[in-house]
């Protein structure tokens, strides 16, 4: 397993990030404390309960046998739970829910300190916020931040979703209280979603800030072509209609991906690892072999001519501005 700097810290982390959400009964497949055994067996030392609603996620009661929005964060919990040592070996991640839009600095303790006893630990390494806390002052963030950071309750503050604008202003905020500011960033980014080229990864370089990159519509047209796990393709219209909206050029990638002979949710992760600036990958996994299927991205190395073919079906938009 390779690994690499979280943005400018020293830690360092596993290139493919496990996020716990699909992982488990919920789906018929493997109990997640299995599939988190065979990510650490892996080498995988990145996990993630990021924006953990089980409703969103594929989470349900089945899964731990409870029924509230924190399903994925107590599996990790449990897990951390039956051997003590594996906490230092894994670096943490979750994130601040904020669907309710209240993320005052009173709220984000709160929260973290709900984090905490769901995963049965002293700390959180990476505690990310979302980009629903726009409302909330820049300032009142790093207050509250900086007061669990004293604590020893949180290590590093990430983001998640956040435009470039938000990532500069959060870190120039924080460089005026002479603290470290945000580390990392989680953001949609896949061979067929290519649009944080434009502003997001420019600003991450810029600052230092590691990307974690995610593939929401790719993971979504994946599971719709899927013949042995069930569509999560979202029900609403506008999502569908921008599922489709890709699908000729998905379709290109898949046959693209049959004539290099692999798997094409192993060539997405492969382009992922690829580029330039990413930190980590994101991949969930719903049991241990999936899991194992995921780890082959690993051992694919694309040349310039596989890159230059799937540039041709879906170019980033410094290219497609080039073209035009």
């Amino acid at each position: 397993m390779i690994h690499a700097h979280l943005g400018r810290t020293g830690v360092r982390v596993s290139r493919l990030c496990l996020d716990v959400m699909n992982a488990g009964p919920s789906v018929g497949t493997d109990a997640p404390g299995a599939v988190m055994d065979r990510a650490l067996d892996a080498g995988i030392t990145f996990f993630s309960t990021f924006l953990d609603t089980a409703d969103a996620h594929g989470w349900s009661a089945h899964a731990t046998g409870r029924t509230d929005a924190g399903a994925a964060e107590h599996a990790v919990g449990d897990w951390l739970w039956r051997s003590r040592g594996r906490r230092d070996q894994v670096v943490l991640a979750t994130g601040l829910p904020g669907g309710d839009g209240k993320l005052s600095g009173p709220e984000i303790r709160r929260r973290c300190e709900e984090s905490l006893r769901r995963l049965r630990t002293d700390h959180i390494d990476l505690l990310q916020v979302p980009a629903l806390a726009r409302d909330t002052p820049w300032e009142e963030i790093w207050q509250a931040t900086g007061m669990l950071a004293t604590q020893g309750k949180i290590v590093y503050v990430g983001s998640s979703g956040l435009a470039g604008w938000e990532i500069a202003a959060g870190n120039e905020a924080a460089m005026r209280r002479r603290s470290l500011g945000l580390v990392s960033d989680r953001c949609g980014y896949s061979v067929l979603e290519r649009a944080a080229e434009t502003e997001v990864l420019p600003v991450c370089q810029s600052y230092g800030v590691g990307v974690i990159g995610h593939s929401p519509l790719l993971d979504a047209l994946l599971d719709s072509v899927s013949a042995h796990a069930p569509a999560q393709v979202p029900d609403q219209r506008r999502a569908a209609q921008r599922l489709e909206r890709h699908r000729p050029r998905f379709e290109a990638f898949v046959a693209l991906c049959g004539s290099f002979g692999e798997r094409p949710a192993d060539v997405a992760l492969a382009w992922l690892l690829a580029q330039p600036g990413l930190t980590a990958a994101t991949i969930r996994p719903r049991g241990v072999d999936e899991l194992t299927a995921a780890l082959r991205a690993l051992e694919i190395a694309l040349g310039e001519r596989e890159l230059d073919a799937l540039d041709g079906i879906a170019p980033g938009p410094a290219v497609a501005v080039a073209e035009t």
